[in-house]
């Protein structure tokens, strides 16, 4: 299996390198399937259990960052050996900081053949646009709502960030109901979304 997996620090002239480096992967295996992102949730109890009464991850960014690259070794453990997502041919990571410190990873993946992301079943199989059962996923329902959900935005809010100096929502959001995934443009799904109320 071929990687590129890169450090926080990149020097400007080597970018190009590694651009061509990323590009070489995709010449030889085929355009990419999954973009995968993880963040460092500060609120981690490997984390949180390690600082003194009044004190936040910000003031120990060296645990942040250990704990951080634990959870990243055993996500990529995950993906190449345990196939969580199928069997991986190829992949490029990059680690960056967040503005507010928090280190994050950005992976691409070029699945082997039969895994190959081709229809918008195969869609639906990795990725779900819709909230967990609230009362038999209690707590993945929470984890949505609390990190991933949108705040009411446009004429909802108007002091929502993403409204400002806006007519709508620079975000498109909310997206469109859709009964099935369908291939969107420039190989960009448009999600299954269900109008359930």
């Amino acid at each position: 299996m071929d990687c590129a997996g890169y450090d926080i620090y990149r020097r400007p002239q080597d970018k190009r390198h590694r651009y061509m480096d990323d590009m070489a992967l995709v010449q030889k295996y085929g355009k990419l399937d999954v973009f995968l992102i993880m963040t460092c949730n500060p609120n981690w109890d490997e984390i949180t259990h390690e600082l003194y009464h009044g004190q936040m991850p910000q003031d120990h960014l060296d645990l942040v960052v250990h704990v951080f690259r634990a959870k990243l070794e055993e996500l990529k453990r995950q993906l190449l050996e345990k196939d969580i997502l199928g069997k991986v041919r190829a992949y490029v990571y990059v680690l960056e900081f967040q503005k507010r410190g928090l280190p994050h990873a950005h992976f691409l993946l070029i699945m082997q053949g039969r895994y190959k992301l081709t229809c918008p079943e195969q869609y639906d199989c990795l990725i779900s646009a819709k909230l967990s059962d609230k009362h038999k996923y209690p707590e993945l329902y929470n984890m949505v709502i609390k990190h991933m959900m949108h705040d009411p935005c446009s004429v909802l809010n108007r002091n929502c960030l993403f409204t400002k100096n806006h007519l709508s929502c620079k975000n498109h959001y909310p997206r469109p109901f859709n009964a099935t995934t369908l291939q969107g443009k420039g190989s960009y799904p448009v999600y299954r979304r269900c109008e359930d109320g």
